[in-house]
């Protein structure tokens, strides 16, 4: 639980850093954006019947080929994408984590009705998800915000 806390004041001092350069209608309209998609995404993977590991290594894929693309471009200006490029690798982007969200929510699901005995593992298994999936949403907030939140 205290890694829990932990990595989510990290999440957000990071993300708090990021949002300053951003105005407040912006911020909430993407915020809302992410919650609504967030929501409806953990939704579908908590009641579909289809199991969404065969695609998810797919989209873990493409989500490390867009955070070696993001690090490339931070260090070497020049390597960043702009323009329609810039836009289609977000939606790429957007669309991987997308589909990990969706299995993260599926696999808590199995996880949890596997260990329906083990109050001690369930504890640990929650904060282990909990916190895999505030990173989902932190992932998502700032790929909507890219895409959404330019000039």
């Amino acid at each position: 639980l205290a890694f829990l806390f932990g990595f989510a004041a990290f999440l957000g001092m990071f993300v708090s850093a990021i949002a300053l350069s951003y105005p407040g209608v912006v911020l909430a309209k993407v915020f809302f954006m992410t919650v609504a998609m967030f929501g409806a995404l953990s939704l579908f993977g908590y009641s579909t019947g289809r199991n969404l590991s065969t695609f998810v290594k797919y989209a873990i894929a493409a989500f490390m080929g867009y955070v070696a693309i993001s690090v490339l471009g931070a260090f070497f200006p020049a390597l960043r994408p702009t323009g329609t490029l810039d836009i289609i690798i977000n939606v790429v982007a957007l669309a991987a984590i997308a589909m990990i969200t969706a299995w993260e929510t599926q696999m808590l699901k199995r996880v949890y009705y596997s260990m329906a005995g083990n109050a001690q593992m369930l504890g640990k298994m929650s904060a282990y998800g909990a916190a895999s999936l505030l990173l989902a949403f932190v992932n998502m907030f700032q790929i909507l915000l890219s895409l959404f939140g330019r000039d």
